[in-house]
């Protein structure tokens, strides 16, 4: 843990510091960090960082870590005197996801969650719950788990409507632009439906629920083809408040 620690902030956090510094109070601090950059008394980035996350991986693999109260600095029952915070437990699971072990990575993505919500005030570089939420949604597409990918976003946007990477689309309108022999359909696991390309005709669907939620039954796919090339069209309609139309509380 304190190996990670040593090598954190990474780069993004030194821009933060840097860009603070810069005013004539920091100028002696930046004077001295850029010596320190030059003498190479900074560990390096991310090699460092991604080794100390093998490290930590490799004990929550081999040992079934207790990934919470190892956080907390106890390991086996013992309090020790280092800590993670929400901005490092959301790193490290980032870190995870990007090297291949997203099925580790769900754990770090709840406790950063859970960190932030309850000591927002320690965090004042660190990641916001937005981006906490944002890490934990990659990490289920990753894993394929798409229902609960759709459930964040769906929590996600309740916290902050304006993130439009993740506003859903209220109507989704699909064209298909050519003929395909074979495979290319489009499927909907949830409801057991799929459709075969064909020029010139297309599919539509409502991917919410009239309360804004969304539905998980219009999760998609489109299978591969197996023989030439598949052109398709999207016309994403998104959503906005309703207020009158749709009045809340709707359940359905």
């Amino acid at each position: 843990m304190k190996a990670y620690q040593k090598r954190t902030p990474p780069p993004a956090e030194w821009s933060k510091w840097e860009k603070y510094l810069t005013e004539e109070i920091g100028n002696e601090f930046v004077n001295a960090t850029t010596e320190f950059k030059k003498r190479n008394l900074f560990p390096e980035y991310p090699q460092d960082l991604n080794d100390a996350v093998s490290g930590i991986r490799r004990l929550q693999d081999t040992y079934q870590l207790d990934v919470p109260s190892f956080v907390e600095g106890k390991i086996g029952g013992v309090q020790y005197d280092a800590k993670l915070s929400s901005s490092d437990c959301a790193d490290i699971g980032l870190i995870l996801v990007l090297t291949g072990n997203s099925h580790l990575s769900d754990i770090w993505f709840k406790l950063a969650i859970q960190k932030f919500e309850n000591h927002p005030e320690n965090e004042i570089l660190g990641h916001t719950i937005e981006r906490s939420y944002q890490f934990a949604i990659l990490s289920k597409s990753v894993q394929n788990d798409l229902e609960a990918a759709v459930s964040l976003a769906d929590t996600l946007l309740k916290i902050n409507p304006s993130i439009q990477e993740f506003v859903f689309n209220f109507k989704h309108s699909l064209v298909y632009l050519n003929d395909i022999e074979h495979g290319g359909a489009t499927v909907f696991p949830e409801l057991d439906i799929g459709v075969n390309p064909r020029k010139g005709s297309a599919v539509f669907w409502y991917n919410l629920k009239e309360n804004g939620d969304g539905d998980t039954r219009t999760i998609h796919a489109a299978c591969p083809v197996l023989y030439g090339s598949k052109w398709v069209f999207n016309k994403w309609i998104r959503e906005l408040e309703q207020d009158i139309a749709r009045p809340c509380p709707i359940k359905k």
